[in-house]
């Protein structure tokens, strides 16, 4: 019996457009890139032209716009991404001590009483065909609509 395992080919690393971070993260791109710039935001794999983002990359925009939709400072969130622990309410807000998560998700509203929950961290799909799913439900939902109001 061998004790070797057959290599299994490496997962492809998902990678972002800046056009695509924006979209997923509902930040404007001159926003992302004043971040980066900041230092709030890593900077870009790759070079130029053929800059791209990855996971990390979104995951840290959706940090900063939880915690800047929060009300939090720039300054405050750029400590807090270098490593400055956040410090702990004094009061006995959460007497319990469980940490409160809260995730960014996208949320669109597709008829009365009927939305469509997207969290970009979890979600497989690309952009593109998030907007493709949405543009086919627009058409489904509202069959006589001349155009779906949803963009790409």
């Amino acid at each position: 019996m061998s004790t070797t395992t057959p290599h299994e080919p490496p997962c492809p690393v998902e990678t972002y457009t800046l056009d695509q971070l924006a979209d997923m993260t509902d930040l404007p791109v001159r926003t992302i890139r004043y971040y980066i710039q900041r230092g709030l935001v890593s900077r870009p794999e790759g070079e130029k032209k053929g800059a791209y983002y990855l996971r990390t990359h979104l995951e840290q925009l959706l940090q900063i716009r939880k915690w800047v939709g929060a009300g939090m400072s720039l300054d405050r969130a750029a400590a807090l991404l270098h490593g400055e622990p956040d410090k702990a309410p004094s009061s006995g807000s959460n007497p319990a001590h469980v940490p409160i998560t809260r995730r960014e998700v996208s949320v669109y509203s597709l008829a009365d009483g009927l939305e469509l929950v997207i969290d970009p961290l979890r979600c497989s799909l690309p952009p593109a065909d998030i907007s493709r799913l949405l543009k086919l439900l627009e058409t489904t939902l509202n069959p006589g609509a001349s155009a779906p109001a949803i963009e790409d």
